[in-house]
């Protein structure tokens, strides 16, 4: 009989864990895929929550090997990295997608990474191992019937070849994908490859076709009460008309798209109309006019870059700070699993036991009033235990709750400690020489005025008090980092020291190499030169080890 009491009891005691462990891997699969639907909806919203869903997501389904979330997840950081144009790390985290789905199976996210590696690799100029990538995205989506995923990556295949400078290919991709899309009635994507075969035909100098096809994507988004994308055909129509000496044409499209525009609140497209402006009345001799729309185009590119600059500083600090509040959120979703175990252990003895109580009682019938009232003790005991781990639960959710509080107002406050305004000096001296044209005018009142806006702009080159004020605030986002590359690495120059600075925000070549006032060779000489005095070897990543310092 005690035999038959310690086998039962075996059973209740399997059937309770086999049930926990049941439990917690559905809960722990629904709270992933949960974080991956929050972050797919918030990608094109609110990047910083986005990124911070999908970091956790990736690190859960990482812990507990959920391969196809991984998938997912590692997907999502990749697309908001390169949507940032960071992208080494978005390469890191597309090849880590790749490597978790199953490549076996066609899918859509599968076809997804494809497409995404292909696009970074297209921006950093690996030509060859893009067009692999396209084409295998090509046959992912072949192999699905995917037919907007199809369209997708034709159309990334002509915009592919239009760069590469073959244009028929270009253009028989574009139309493959047009076709696509009128069989699926899908507008959206219809207008889009319009305005990419206008853009080709564009760059032939096929103005009448380029017109056409601009007309065409225009009509279509108006329809579709797409405003911002209409507003960028109808620009590109402008500059069809300025192309073509229809000037009076052009200076009429032009400022429809600057009013409305400015009516939108759409700063580069605002910017692209001064722009265009500027160029309409150079050929129309109205110099005047033309200075005034060039010195508005400067003005607000100086506007937008200082906000960009303080949007990926802002950006910055907070990828790094995600990861840190996730170091603590780890721990303390440690400590509930470990409560919800004990929860559940506990329920399982209280099972155990009134199974038990229940045999006990009907083989000894004298011991059962003073066997109950031991059961009832311990019943009020485990009961008593029980409420405070709840409420032991209940305060770490909401010191949990109070992280998440804490880094959303974080990166709201981030954006407030911008930079100083960076002018860029690429753009300073193209608008230097637009300035010397208009300087030949023999209007001797209007030459003054350029002399005096060129005198600005070489004042503007020199970045030293803008550096200042750049170093003040890096060294209060980055307090360690300037007191460790100093210690470890005294032979740095000043320029070396701003390069480390750069690195260590993230920014890409591009706007570096801008900052500094240098061009992407010399800055490509510069890494090369700061490589050799931080004696890394060779192969290892310079932004890595830059990271690792402070």
């Amino acid at each position: 009989m005690v035999k038959g009491l310690h086998v039962f009891s075996l059973l209740i005691l399997c059937f309770a864990c086999d049930k926990v462990e049941s439990q917690n891997q559905s809960d722990r699969h629904q709270e992933i895929s949960d974080l991956i639907y929050q972050a797919n909806q918030s990608k094109g919203t609110q990047t910083d929550s986005a990124l911070f869903y999908a970091q956790r997501a990736l690190r859960l389904s990482s812990q507990f090997k959920e391969r196809e979330l991984i998938g997912q997840s590692a997907l999502i950081i990749g697309e908001i990295s390169y949507q940032k144009g960071e992208f080494d790390q978005a390469n890191e985290y597309l090849i880590k997608s790749l490597q978790a789905l199953d490549q076996s199976r066609p899918s859509a996210e599968l076809g997804k990474v494809y497409n995404l590696l292909g696009r970074v690799c297209q921006y950093t100029e690996q030509m060859q191992l893009a067009l692999e990538y396209y084409r295998t995205a090509l046959q992912t989506f072949t192999d699905n019937n995917n037919q907007k995923g199809l369209a997708e990556t034709l159309g990334n295949l002509g915009h592919f070849n239009e760069k590469t400078g073959n244009y028929d290919s270009a253009i028989h991709y574009q139309n493959r994908a047009k076709n696509i899309y009128q069989a699926l009635k899908d507008s959206s994507g219809l207008a889009h490859i319009y305005d990419n075969i206008g853009s080709i035909y564009e760059d032939l100098e096929q103005f009448d076709k380029a017109r056409i096809n601009f007309k065409n994507a225009y009509e279509i988004n108006t329809r579709q009460g797409n405003e911002t994308e209409a507003l960028i055909n109808l620009n590109n129509l402008g500059d069809i008309f300025r192309k073509t000496n229809q000037l009076k044409k052009a200076e009429e499209v032009t400022t429809r798209v600057l009013d409305k525009a400015k009516l939108l609140d759409q700063q580069y497209q605002i910017r692209s109309a001064y722009r265009d402006l500027g160029k309409i009345y150079e050929l129309m001799s109205n110099n005047l006019l033309a200075y005034q729309y060039l010195d508005s185009c400067y003005q607000i590119t100086s506007e937008i870059y200082s906000q960009e600059i303080a949007n990926e500083i802002a950006e910055t600090r907070a990828f790094y700070e995600v990861e840190q509040k996730e170091q603590q959120i780890a721990l303390l979703e440690k400590d509930n699993e470990i409560s919800r175990v004990t929860r559940y252990a506990l329920a399982g003895v209280s099972i155990l036991i009134f199974g038990i109580g229940g045999l006990v009682y009907l083989q000894q019938r004298t011991r059962i009033r003073k066997n109950k009232t031991i059961y009832e003790a311990e019943k009020e005991v485990a009961l008593a235990n029980e409420n405070q781990l709840k409420a032991e639960l209940n305060f770490k959710k909401l010191q949990e709750q109070n992280l998440h509080q804490e880094l959303e107002t974080r990166s709201r406050e981030l954006t407030a400690n911008a930079l100083h305004i960076i002018q860029k000096n690429e753009f300073l001296e193209s608008l230097k020489s637009e300035l010397k044209e208009v300087k030949k005018s023999k209007d001797e009142v209007l030459n003054k005025k350029v002399k005096k806006i060129i005198k600005s702009i070489d004042l503007n080159f020199n970045l030293d008090d803008d550096w200042q004020e750049f170093e003040t605030i890096f060294q209060q986002v980055h307090e360690e980092f300037f007191l460790e590359l100093r210690k470890e690495f005294p032979n740095l120059s000043a320029a070396e020291v701003r390069l480390c600075a750069m690195l260590r925000l993230n920014l890409n070549s591009k706007d570096i190499a801008t900052i500094m006032g240098i061009s992407q060779d010399s800055l490509r000489i510069s890494r090369y030169r700061l490589r050799k005095k931080l004696g890394i070897d060779k192969g290892a990543n310079l932004y890595s080890f830059i990271m690792n310092i402070g």
